[in-house]
């Protein structure tokens, strides 16, 4: 049997995986200074892959309760005043109707 050390190889992915922190146009410097053939897309690639496993354990999080927002007991002043408005707006249309309504029935 040969007891020789194994040779310790490095994938091209790994390579792209241990340098994360730098741009693609680095490590495709630092790859070719090693003697690696890489692409700029294969480091895209490589990227998104990983990118996209570290996002699928994360997980979701479960949604937060929202509670429900109190009614104000005292209307406010812009309240109070729409409140009138709306109310005239309301007597005013309701007696047009009246009158009208008891023209007709008069002209009868």
């Amino acid at each position: 049997m040969a007891t020789g050390k194994k040779k310790s190889t490095q994938s091209k992915a790994d390579f792209v995986r241990s340098l994360h922190g730098l741009k693609p146009q680095e490590i495709l410097k630092r790859a070719k200074a090693a003697g690696i053939p890489l692409t700029i897309g294969y480091v895209y690639n490589v990227r998104g892959s990983a990118n996209a496993k570290a996002k699928k354990s994360r997980g979701t999080k479960p949604a937060a309760k929202r509670t429900p927002a109190r009614p104000t007991s005292k209307p406010t002043g812009l309240k109070q005043a729409i409140e009138q408005l709306v109310r005239r707006c309301a007597d005013e249309i309701l007696d047009q109707v009246r009158t009208a309504s008891l023209r007709e029935i008069l002209e009868k």
